[in-house]
Protein backbone atom coordinates (compact mmCIF):
# COMPACT_ATOMS: atom_id res chain seq x y z
CA UNK A 1 0.00 0.00 0.00
CA UNK A 2 2.64 2.20 1.17
CA UNK A 3 4.41 1.81 -2.27
CA UNK A 4 1.26 2.84 -4.18
CA UNK A 5 0.75 5.75 -2.10
CA UNK A 6 4.40 7.03 -2.68
CA UNK A 7 4.18 6.41 -6.58
CA UNK A 8 0.90 8.43 -6.42
CA UNK A 9 2.64 11.27 -4.91
CA UNK A 10 5.90 11.35 -7.18
CA UNK A 11 3.47 11.42 -10.14
CA UNK A 12 1.48 14.42 -8.55
CA UNK A 13 4.60 16.38 -8.22
CA UNK A 14 5.78 18.50 -11.32
CA UNK A 15 8.62 17.26 -13.42
CA UNK A 16 11.72 18.91 -12.04
CA UNK A 17 15.77 17.56 -13.21
CA UNK A 18 17.85 19.50 -11.09
CA UNK A 19 20.89 18.47 -13.25
CA UNK A 20 20.05 17.91 -16.65
CA UNK A 21 22.69 17.71 -19.17
CA UNK A 22 23.10 19.75 -22.44
CA UNK A 23 23.14 16.51 -24.61
CA UNK A 24 19.33 15.56 -22.50
CA UNK A 25 18.01 19.26 -23.44
CA UNK A 26 19.37 18.84 -27.14
CA UNK A 27 17.35 16.06 -27.34
CA UNK A 28 14.37 17.63 -26.17
CA UNK A 29 14.96 20.96 -28.34
CA UNK A 30 14.84 18.36 -31.00
CA UNK A 31 11.72 16.71 -30.43
CA UNK A 32 10.24 20.11 -30.03
CA UNK A 33 11.43 21.50 -33.55
CA UNK A 34 10.84 17.94 -35.21
CA UNK A 35 7.01 18.25 -33.92
CA UNK A 36 7.02 22.17 -35.13
CA UNK A 37 8.30 21.10 -38.42
CA UNK A 38 5.71 18.34 -38.79
CA UNK A 39 3.26 20.42 -37.97
CA UNK A 40 4.46 23.16 -40.58
CA UNK A 41 4.47 20.76 -43.04
CA UNK A 42 0.74 19.04 -42.51
CA UNK A 43 -0.23 23.01 -42.55
CA UNK A 44 0.92 23.40 -45.49
CA UNK A 45 -0.92 20.25 -46.76
CA UNK A 46 -4.05 21.65 -45.65
CA UNK A 47 -3.70 24.91 -47.66
CA UNK A 48 -2.67 23.17 -50.23
CA UNK A 49 -5.99 21.01 -50.13
CA UNK A 50 -3.99 17.85 -50.10
CA UNK A 51 -5.77 14.96 -48.01
CA UNK A 52 -1.91 13.68 -47.38
CA UNK A 53 -1.11 12.38 -43.52
CA UNK A 54 2.55 13.54 -42.70
CA UNK A 55 4.38 11.34 -40.04
CA UNK A 56 7.94 10.99 -40.74
CA UNK A 57 9.91 13.74 -42.07
CA UNK A 58 12.01 13.19 -45.42
CA UNK A 59 16.07 13.13 -44.88
CA UNK A 60 16.69 16.67 -45.74
CA UNK A 61 13.80 18.00 -43.44
CA UNK A 62 15.49 15.42 -40.70
CA UNK A 63 19.05 16.81 -41.16
CA UNK A 64 17.49 20.34 -41.23
CA UNK A 65 15.50 19.92 -37.93
CA UNK A 66 18.89 18.46 -36.48
CA UNK A 67 20.97 21.62 -37.51
CA UNK A 68 17.58 23.50 -35.54
CA UNK A 69 18.12 22.27 -32.49
CA UNK A 70 21.75 22.57 -32.33
CA UNK A 71 21.51 26.15 -33.42
CA UNK A 72 18.45 26.66 -30.96
CA UNK A 73 20.44 24.86 -28.09
CA UNK A 74 23.65 26.88 -28.57
CA UNK A 75 21.27 30.01 -28.57
CA UNK A 76 19.66 28.91 -25.16
CA UNK A 77 23.22 28.22 -23.44
CA UNK A 78 24.11 31.37 -24.27
CA UNK A 79 21.13 33.58 -23.23
CA UNK A 80 20.89 31.25 -19.79
CA UNK A 81 22.31 33.69 -16.90
CA UNK A 82 22.08 30.63 -14.67
CA UNK A 83 22.22 26.82 -14.86
CA UNK A 84 18.90 26.39 -13.06
CA UNK A 85 17.10 28.80 -15.81
CA UNK A 86 18.74 26.88 -18.96
CA UNK A 87 17.96 23.96 -17.47
CA UNK A 88 14.41 24.27 -16.84
CA UNK A 89 11.89 22.29 -18.73
CA UNK A 90 8.92 23.86 -18.02
CA UNK A 91 9.63 26.71 -20.17
CA UNK A 92 12.10 25.22 -22.66
CA UNK A 93 8.87 24.70 -25.21
CA UNK A 94 8.30 28.88 -25.12
CA UNK A 95 11.96 29.58 -25.25
CA UNK A 96 12.76 27.37 -28.41
CA UNK A 97 10.32 29.51 -29.73
CA UNK A 98 11.18 32.67 -28.62
CA UNK A 99 15.11 31.47 -29.96
CA UNK A 100 13.62 30.47 -33.10
CA UNK A 101 11.77 33.66 -33.90
CA UNK A 102 14.34 35.42 -32.90
CA UNK A 103 16.83 33.45 -35.59
CA UNK A 104 14.14 34.17 -38.07
CA UNK A 105 13.81 37.83 -37.71
CA UNK A 106 17.74 38.49 -37.85
CA UNK A 107 17.75 36.13 -41.17
CA UNK A 108 15.29 38.19 -42.73
CA UNK A 109 16.86 41.19 -41.66
CA UNK A 110 19.95 40.32 -42.98
CA UNK A 111 18.37 39.18 -46.36
CA UNK A 112 16.95 42.08 -46.60
CA UNK A 113 19.92 44.29 -46.14
CA UNK A 114 21.39 42.03 -48.73
CA UNK A 115 18.43 43.09 -51.01
CA UNK A 116 19.60 46.63 -50.51
CA UNK A 117 23.22 46.43 -51.04
CA UNK A 118 22.39 44.71 -54.60
CA UNK A 119 20.12 47.17 -55.47
CA UNK A 120 22.46 49.90 -54.55
CA UNK A 121 25.32 48.42 -56.58
CA UNK A 122 23.19 47.73 -59.55
CA UNK A 123 21.90 51.78 -58.87
CA UNK A 124 25.90 52.79 -59.26
CA UNK A 125 26.86 50.54 -61.86
CA UNK A 126 23.56 51.78 -64.04
CA UNK A 127 24.73 55.40 -63.21
CA UNK A 128 27.70 54.61 -64.04
CA UNK A 129 26.90 53.52 -67.78
CA UNK A 130 24.32 56.57 -68.11
CA UNK A 131 27.48 59.13 -67.59
CA UNK A 132 29.93 57.06 -69.54
CA UNK A 133 26.93 57.10 -72.30
CA UNK A 134 26.41 60.97 -71.43
CA UNK A 135 30.05 61.52 -72.13
CA UNK A 136 30.53 62.43 -68.87
CA UNK A 137 32.72 60.87 -65.93
CA UNK A 138 33.89 64.06 -64.19
CA UNK A 139 37.49 64.68 -64.56
CA UNK A 140 39.27 65.00 -68.17
CA UNK A 141 40.61 62.26 -70.40
CA UNK A 142 39.51 58.80 -70.44
CA UNK A 143 36.32 59.39 -72.57
CA UNK A 144 33.61 58.84 -70.00
CA UNK A 145 34.99 55.55 -68.64
CA UNK A 146 33.41 55.60 -65.10
CA UNK A 147 36.30 55.71 -62.05
CA UNK A 148 35.40 52.78 -60.06
CA UNK A 149 34.17 49.64 -60.86
CA UNK A 150 31.56 47.91 -59.12
CA UNK A 151 31.32 44.53 -58.92
CA UNK A 152 27.84 42.90 -58.15
CA UNK A 153 27.95 40.50 -55.18
CA UNK A 154 27.37 36.68 -55.81
CA UNK A 155 24.15 35.91 -53.56
CA UNK A 156 25.11 35.91 -50.22
CA UNK A 157 27.94 37.86 -50.57
CA UNK A 158 28.28 41.98 -49.63
CA UNK A 159 29.06 44.34 -52.54
CA UNK A 160 32.64 45.49 -53.39
CA UNK A 161 34.09 48.55 -54.68
CA UNK A 162 37.17 48.36 -56.65
CA UNK A 163 39.07 51.17 -57.80
CA UNK A 164 40.41 50.96 -61.42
Amino acid sequence: MESSSQQQAAHAQPLTLQYTSRSDIRRAIHHIVRRLLLQRLAQQQLDGHAVITITHLSKTDRRRALQQSRLLEDILYKRADTMAEYQDLSTLRERVYKAGRAVYVSARRREMEGVSERRLAAAVVADGAYRAMRGGGGGGGGGGVPRRVVRLPREGWPARRMSV
